[in-house]
């Protein structure tokens, strides 16, 4: 079963959305498995990943809640359905935020209760391009109920969820 809704299809759209540059310091945040490190390699990023829980070797342990890098380490920020699920998606955020240069790219996949182009741009990123993938969540999430290994998804009562794609600026 693939780590996140779109697989490593959308790992390579948000990439090639992101328009870093060959060099760009990338990290990923909530990496699990580690899959998109040799994507990122081969876009030419210099790859930091990191998990709570990490799935592989090249995964850094460390939770990107806490401040375990410094400001302004990195070019870009990668996170696939990893934001909502730490418990604290504004925290995540603004980590990312922090953890990014001043002009850095979130590239961002995830489920969001509410606007993400409102939550987002009062974090201080301005939003490029936000694509719905709710769709491929949906299938995602039926497949893992199919396969018997339902992801950790806290539905919120009352609340509609969305997938949604999004590349943002850090300004």
């Amino acid at each position: 079963m693939r780590s996140h809704p779109g697989g490593d299809d959308q790992t390579r759209e948000l990439f090639a959305l992101s328009g870093l540059k060959a060099g760009s310091a990338v990290l990923d945040m909530g990496a699990g498995s580690g899959a998109s490190i040799p994507i990122a390699e081969g876009f030419g990023f210099k790859i930091t990943a990191v998990d709570r829980d990490p799935l592989s070797e090249e995964v850094l342990k460390g939770n990107y809640l806490e401040d375990i890098f410094e400001p302004g380490t990195f070019d870009g920020v990668l996170s696939q359905c990893s934001f909502y699920a730490s418990g604290d998606q504004e925290k995540a955020i603004s980590q990312a935020c922090r953890f990014l240069k001043k002009g850095g790219i979130l590239m961002l996949a995830d489920i969001f209760f509410e606007d993400a182009k409102t939550l987002l741009e009062g974090s201080g990123f301005e939003v490029s391009s936000i694509k719905d993938m709710t769709s491929l969540w949906r299938e995602y999430y039926l497949e893992a109920v199919w396969r018997g290994s339902v992801p950790g998804c806290f539905f919120q009562s009352g609340r509609k969820a969305s997938y949604k794609s999004v590349i943002c600026k850090k300004v």
